[in-house]
């Protein structure tokens, strides 16, 4: 049996270790505690990962969407007729 907990540190107390207790009576665990990572905020502190980011996202297409014409896309997607876009 395996369980992930996402939570603030706040919110550890006494009452979520009794629950994993009787959740895993009786059975060895490991309990492992890391932080979350944010990978944006990683890949942009070096300057040269955020000028190859900048770079490759000046790079992508772009697409304007008129709302009508998002709609009527949105429409042929969950329809299932999907057209090709230019």
């Amino acid at each position: 049996m395996e369980a992930v907990f996402k939570l603030n540190a706040s919110e550890i107390d006494v009452t979520m270790i009794d629950s994993i207790k009787k959740l895993f009576a009786g059975k060895e665990v490991i309990i492992q505690v890391s932080s979350v990572s944010d990978d944006t905020a990683y890949l942009l502190s070096s300057k040269a990962n955020k000028a190859h980011l900048v770079k490759s996202m000046a790079s992508e297409p772009e697409k304007t969407f008129t709302e009508q014409e998002f709609d009527k896309h949105v429409k042929e997607l969950i329809s299932g007729n999907e057209k090709e876009i230019d």
